[in-house]
């Protein structure tokens, strides 16, 4: 019976940022601190207590940032990060592996990169700005089918405005902020079997549209509906909310 390869996840942290205006002029977007702790923190922390052994970062617009943080910081932060949740358990510090491309190549180019390093392990990949209560990890089990290739986590993002229907350019009816009428939408954390790597190509093509269909067409996506919490940091406001929930309850996300 083949030994099942431990998981690896990928977490992509290259791109500028630019939405962030100045809070990203010297440093990249997972650098900025929600509760005093980079988003990249965060992430490694959720990781750890998901048992994860291998992490991937996968780095380009201001990368030597994060990489001083990697060899620096990061594990003690993490160590900071479990006491603050009150996790006390004993959970290893996955290894990280550094993976530099310059920032305006595409998600595609950076996987195909590292394709070397995830070799015959089914991978989690992952953004490095956004925030959720990962469940994702519980359905590996899925994975023992042959037909499913990937599951893909969708989330309902926060509704930052009110709708309304328009006749003959008069406002017939308005609709107040509610999140059960905004559409699924992928959250970023999905997992792949290894076999579809061959996919990712050195091309200029972000990997969603493209990589996604084609493991549509040989085999099964699974979609896994996350209800906990989910916020992408777009913006200084997304960025201002987490470090307000954070205070007021530090496990929204863990």
């Amino acid at each position: 019976m083949k030994k099942e390869q431990p998981l690896v996840a990928v977490i992509l942290a290259g791109g500028y940022g630019s939405r962030m205006g100045n809070l990203t002029k010297n440093k990249h977007k997972s650098m900025l601190k929600i509760g005093g702790y980079p988003i990249l923190a965060h992430l490694y922390t959720q990781l750890r207590i998901n048992f994860i052994k291998k992490i991937i970062l996968c780095v380009g617009y201001k990368s030597q940032g994060i990489i001083n943080y990697k060899k620096k910081a990061v594990k003690k932060d993490s160590d900071k990060i479990l006491k603050l949740i009150k996790n006390f358990n004993n959970y290893d510090h996955p290894e990280i592996i550094i993976s530099k491309l310059p920032p305006h190549y595409s998600t595609s180019q950076r996987i195909f990169k590292i394709k070397d390093k995830i070799k015959d392990n089914d991978f989690l990949l992952l953004y490095g700005d956004t925030l959720l209560k990962p469940n994702i990890l519980k359905s590996k089990k899925f994975f023992t089918t042959k037909k499913i290739g990937g599951i893909l986590t969708l989330s309902k993002p926060q509704p930052k405005f009110g709708k309304v229907e328009i006749k003959n350019n008069k406002i017939i009816k308005y609709y107040e902020k509610n999140p059960s009428n905004e559409p699924w939408v992928n959250s970023g954390w999905c997992l792949i079997k290894s076999k579809f790597l061959n996919i990712f190509k050195d091309i200029k093509i972000n990997f969603e549209n493209y990589v996604f269909n084609s493991i549509i067409k040989k085999s099964i996506i699974l979609a896994l509906k996350n209800n906990n919490f989910y916020l992408p940091i777009d913006t200084e406001i997304e960025l201002n909310l987490a470090n307000k929930l954070w205070k007021k309850n530090k496990r929204l996300w863990f």
